[in-house]
């Protein structure tokens, strides 16, 4: 883990995870998968140190489902699966029904996944 995460505050380590999926997403637009990759690594730990601080932190990121951006509705939506998987459920379900291209994609894998209880958030740092 960064040492600096347990310095910051909860809605700093929100803000930085809203920011590293919509920067994952300009990455894999243009084609830069290492870039992708690190932000990808970059939300784990970020959702790690909040799922650490316990779950009213971790609950900050349902704020995010409510995004404009629909890559950070749906990178919040993937963890939120960890702790209210009904409402992200429904999430990742409306962006499958009314987006198009490797966002739609993306959201079909992740449910198709999570349906088969494929997803266990070993990716998150501990």
């Amino acid at each position: 883990m960064a040492t600096a995460y347990p310095k910051r505050s909860i809605s700093e380590l929100v803000s930085a995870f809203a920011k590293a999926a919509a920067e994952q997403a300009e990455f894999m637009a243009a084609f830069d998968p290492k870039r992708a990759n690190s932000k990808f690594d970059q939300m784990a730990k970020l959702y790690g140190e909040l799922r650490r601080r316990g779950s009213e932190a971790q609950r900050q990121l349902l704020a995010l489902l409510e995004s404009e951006n629909p890559h950070i509705r749906l990178q919040a939506a993937i963890y939120t699966l960890d702790f209210e998987p009904e409402i992200a459920e429904k999430v990742i379900t409306s962006i499958f029904r009314n987006e198009t291209g490797s966002l739609r994609s993306e959201a079909r894998m992740t449910l198709e996944q999570w349906r088969k209880g494929e997803i266990k958030f070993s990716w998150v740092p501990g």
